[in-house]
């Protein structure tokens, strides 16, 4: 919780992800980081509005299709990354919108 007061919260937090498949069809691994900062702004009627910041990357990841491969095809690897922003509102912790 990075702060907290009777009418908001604030919690910030940080993510490491790491995947591994391996199926008939393919092979998969991928490792990732993120972090998210979430906020609740509340009234004295019950209402609340919650905000939520997410971002991602991926630092490493891996695909063999094994189809493919039997056929000659390479694996593939790649890095990526996003971002993504919700806003919600609440009555008495019920969602009415988002």
């Amino acid at each position: 919780m990075v702060s907290r007061s009777d009418r908001a919260e604030h919690i910030l937090a940080a993510y490491q992800h790491y995947d591994y498949l391996d199926n008939e069809a393919f092979t998969f691994g991928g490792q990732s980081i993120g972090a998210s900062f979430l906020s609740r702004f509340m009234t004295e009627r019950g209402f609340e509005t919650r905000t939520e910041f997410h971002a991602n990357a991926i630092i490493s990841e891996r695909q063999n299709p094994i189809i493919s491969a039997s056929r000659g095809a390479s694996t593939t690897t790649g890095r990526a990354s996003d971002t993504s922003f919700a806003r919600r509102s609440a009555e008495r912790g019920w969602n009415i919108s988002q």
